[in-house]
């Protein structure tokens, strides 16, 4: 990495250079050289980023955390139309797709694939609403103005299971005036189809206006399915979201959302290949066997402002959110018919949050609320059939469970003098769940498949401090911040094999340490942020799939520390050109993991092996992430501009598998993503030919070893080269 790093670096600093050089020698006379000057500093400067990481309107740059910013126009510019395509954008953050559900990974740490009842520890906000589930947002992002990636324990202010941190996402609301937009890019090399946006908005009456986003995706698939002989998989999804923004008063507002969404998934991306072999962009599943994800949902969310007078003011965020879903599986990832699985979930959650806010330009502001939660999963299902060999039968597994959470906070910031502030919070949260597993056995199944019924309970309290001391020296910050973060236990579902004395886990809790300075150099030409960090866990859930027992298995780990460094640069090199880079360096290991499954040391392990994994690394938790860019808009013509967008991305070497089998391991790898268009200067209209991995790399996030199979590893793969055609238009 180093020799790539130092390079990436040193184009970088000649880019700064010549970047900054460049207006200067175009400079001829005093007169002349101090007008330009004074027109280049207002328009070579960046623009302020605001964001909510505190519950709250701030500048990024005043907020004392270690936070990765995309605005809707960047998520554009670099054809990211979901959280997996922003792990290579985004240093030390990582969205693992899998056989059942999605996980998310900050520094490292997440809550593993292979539980379907598991909670995230990387939480996820939605204009507001938590959603506790990957299957809320399903499908890509839709009038995204803003995604807020916060690094760290984020409890405080965000509540539990944010042990890790959390993604707050903000999307579009009405405009004063008229707006209509719509965008189509159709791919023809890769993954080939279409994708569509459309957005209105603007006002209904004088007090009512409107926004109404819609999205269509239909794509082939990037793997060739060689015993089915079409591509998987093929992805058709659409969905839409009205927002509404009624103002009765100067003094009151609401904010109603509505957002649907419908999806369907033929076929699958997993790959399966013996040890020592390569990778390929093919497949080959059981022809007569079907492979789809289906499912359907809404999140509806109303927010409502009140301006209590003298700068205070009260919020609140009301959410209901449902989904259902239903997965078939080619379990054994292979053309013989001998094993397959479906998993399901029937899910809905209400939620109210209350706050009040002090005015923010006091001596003292602060932020306090109250947060309830109830959520329900009336039916987690999973099947599973078997036929190899004497084993013939099938598992069927069923699982209802209940949360209710209770939660109140409060944080405030003390200006100590003009550059001294200190700010601290905490949260307290009282939270309830209940499980019923039912199983049932037909036939001759594996002896790991139980047919016993399982209930539980669990009652936890947590609190979650945090404490930041801020020193702020003209337009540069600096901060040293302490955070408590918890995530709370929970069931396991759909496993064949645990038992009752596993079947609940405890919750997990971190502590970190960070400290951090938010610069801003060259008359506002450039930001450079940058944290060090360093986060203890205890009690850290994992969830492993055992391939010797072909079973899930989650426990908690008894400790584990991340720790590491982040930096982010921005500058602005000239009028047209702008640099983006980020890198993170990290170091995640298990300080200590009695009971963990054996690790894969020159043949795999025995059934039934157990053993102390500490000391080792953390699988998936790359050591180098890193991408940098640049960013174009020339005008050209009288009234066209081009615009264009370069990304490396970079990560260093992992293992993909919890038992660190060598076949599973990938190297270190380089992405190229890129963007060129044009159009007019107002936004009517632009066309671009846009870029995905331009050198083809093909690169897993995720592997297992293949149920039934000895010595053959089954891998996610990820897209190849994806070129498309992209056309907006704006009126």
């Amino acid at each position: 990495m180093s020799k790539r790093f130092a390079s990436l670096a040193g184009a970088g600093s000649v880019a700064l250079m010549i970047g900054w050089a460049a207006p200067a020698m175009a400079q001829t006379s005093p007169d002349a050289q101090a007008a330009q000057h004074e027109e280049a500093d207002s328009s070579l400067q960046l623009e302020e980023i605001v964001v909510t990481a505190r519950k709250r309107e701030e500048r990024l740059q005043d907020v004392p955390i270690s936070a990765n910013i995309q605005t809707g126009a960047a998520l554009e510019r670099g054809g990211i139309a979901n959280l997996e395509r922003m792990t290579n954008y985004v240093p030390n953050l990582t969205i693992q797709p899998s056989p059942g559900v999605p996980s998310l990974y900050i520094r490292g740490i997440g809550s593993g694939p292979n539980n379907p009842a598991f909670e995230p520890s990387v939480g996820l906000f939605i204009d507001g609403l938590y959603m506790g589930r990957g299957r809320q947002t399903s499908g890509d992002f839709l009038d995204v103005e803003r995604i807020e990636v916060l690094r760290g324990p984020q409890g405080a202010l965000f509540g539990k299971n944010t042990s890790s941190g959390a993604i707050n996402i903000t999307t579009g609301v009405p405009t004063d005036e008229r707006e209509l937009s719509a965008s189509m890019t159709g791919y023809v090399a890769g993954d080939k189809g279409i994708e569509a946006t459309a957005v209105a908005s603007g006002p209904l009456t004088d007090k009512l206006k409107a926004r109404l986003a819609l999205r269509y995706d239909n794509r082939e698939g990037w793997l060739y399915n060689t015993a089915k002989d079409h591509h998987d998989p093929k992805r058709e999804n659409i969905q839409g979201r009205l927002t509404l923004a009624y103002d009765p008063s100067d003094t009151v507002s609401f904010v109603l959302r509505t957002h649907l969404f419908d999806y369907d998934i033929q076929g699958d991306f997993f790959s399966t290949a013996p040890f020592g072999a390569k990778k390929t962009f093919t497949r080959a599943t059981t022809p007569g066997v079907d492979e789809f994800d289906r499912g359907h949902g809404a999140n509806i969310g109303l927010t409502t402002d009140i301006q209590l007078g003298g700068g205070y003011s009260l919020t609140s965020i009301t959410g209901y959110s449902k989904f259902t879903y239903l997965r078939a599986v080619d379990s054994d990832f292979a053309v013989d018919p001998f094993f397959t699985t479906q998993f399901g979930e029937s899910f809905w959650q209400l939620s109210q949050e209350l706050r009040i806010s002090s005015p923010s330009d006091g001596i003292f502001n602060w932020v306090a609320g109250v947060y309830a939660h109830r959520a329900e999963s009336d039916n987690i299902l999973a099947f599973s059939s078997i036929s190899l060999g004497a084993l013939d039968g099938t598992s069927r597994r069923s699982m209802d469970q209940k949360t209710d959470s209770l939660s109140g906070y409060v944080q405030g910031t003390f200006r100590l003098t003009e550059q001294w502030r200190v700010t601290a919070g905490l949260r307290g949260t009282v939270e309830k769940k209940d499980a019923i597993f039912i199983r049932d056995v037909t036939g001759s199944p594996p002896a790991s498949w139980l047919a016993t019924d399982l209930t539980g309970k669990i009652d936890e309290t947590a609190f979650d401090p945090s404490v930041q001391i801020q020193y702020l020296t003209g337009p540069s910050m600096f901060y040293v911040s302490y955070a408590k973060g918890s995530k709370a236990g929970g069931f396991v579902a759909a496993s064949t094999a645990v038992q009752q004395s596993g079947f609940a886990y405890d919750g997990e809790t971190s502590q970190s340490f960070e400290v951090g300075a938010k610069l801003e150099l060259f008359d506002r030409r450039a930001q450079l942020n940058i944290a060090l960090f360093r986060t203890k866990y205890t009690d850290l859930q994992v969830s492993a799939w055992d391939p010797i027992a072909n079973a899930t298995l989650t426990r908690n780990a008894a400790d584990a520390t991340s720790k590491g460094i982040e930096a982010e640069l921005t500058a602005r090199l000239s009028s047209p050109l702008t640099f983006r880079g980020a890198i993170g360096y990290l170091d995640a290991k298990y300080d200590d993991f009695p009971g963990a499954l054996c690790l894969y040391r020159q043949t795999a392990p025995a059934a039934n092996c157990l053993e102390n994994i500490g000391g080792t690394r953390i699988p998936r938790a790359p050591k180098w992430s890193a991408s940098g860019g640049l960013d174009l808009d020339q005008p050209v013509g009288g009234n066209l501009h081009v615009t264009g967008n370069f990304t490396v991305s970079y990560r260093s070497g992992i293992f993909l598998d919890d038992n660190l089998n060598p076949a599973s391991y990938q190297s270190g790898f380089a992405k190229i993503d890129a963007r060129l268009g044009i159009g007019t200067l107002n936004g009517g209209w632009d066309v671009a030919l846009v870029g995905q991995n331009l050198t083809n790399k093909l690169t897993s996030s995720y592997a297992l070893g293949t149920p039934f199979a000895v010595n053959t590893e089954s891998f996610s793969i990820d897209p190849p080269r994806v070129i498309g055609l992209q056309l907006r238009l704006k009126y």
